[in-house]
């Protein structure tokens, strides 16, 4: 656009480029030079940011006889969430990180956000339901506590789906794919803390 020619990679050659005066917009294309190069490092770091998750997975073990599972050592996939945030915060204030990068750039910190905060909800899931799966597990409680009963039930169906799912395909992005995980683990932990106020107050009666 520069030189008003139309020029080819595949069929160009230095004489070619010469013969069209290319010495008069060496300033022109010395910046346009620059700018692609800072653009394909940000592409590049991207992509490397993205191979980071390809072979990452979760630990996910069976618990005890309860014929489900249960995620351990976690510590890898925050460590490396809160890094990743933390960078593609600072690409989005880059000047290059325009038109389709910054697309690209505002989709890939969007999945990351959100997989921060479904994490965050599988966990708190977790558990609040390692601590209640022993109590709902008595008929006894749940002659007494009904409507809690229901509640844990549809959880505890909820989190024995997810991790079957999960323990088939560990690979961290695969999981965080799940749909509807993170609202559906949201709701989870709303009906958990329910559940678990009213097993506080079960307690504090018998205590008294």
């Amino acid at each position: 656009d520069k030189m008003g020619q139309s020029i080819r990679p595949d069929q160009t050659t230095l004489k070619l480029l010469l013969d069209m005066d290319v010495t008069d917009y060496l300033t022109d294309i010395q910046n346009i030079s620059d700018v692609a190069e800072k653009e394909y490092k940000f592409e590049f770091t991207l992509e490397k940011m993205r191979n980071e998750w390809r072979d990452l997975v979760f630990d996910i073990s069976p618990y005890k006889d309860t014929g489900t599972y249960v995620v351990k050592g976690v510590d890898e996939v925050v460590a490396l969430l809160d890094d990743q945030i933390v960078k593609v915060h600072g690409m989005r204030g880059s000047p290059y990180a325009k038109g389709a990068l910054g697309t690209i750039v505002v989709d890939w910190n969007n999945k990351l956000v959100y997989m921060q905060d479904a994490l965050d909800e599988l966990l708190k899931v977790q558990k609040t339901w390692l601590y209640l799966e022993p109590i709902f597990a008595s008929p006894d409680i749940l002659r007494q506590m009904p409507t809690e009963g229901r509640r844990f039930q549809k959880v505890d169906a909820t989190y024995r789906n997810i991790l079957e799912t999960a323990s088939q395909a560990p690979q961290v992005l695969q999981v965080m794919g799940i749909e509807s995980l993170k609202d559906n683990l949201i709701e989870a932990n709303k009906m958990l803390d329910m559940v678990q106020r009213s097993e506080e107050r079960r307690v504090g009666k018998e205590c008294r």
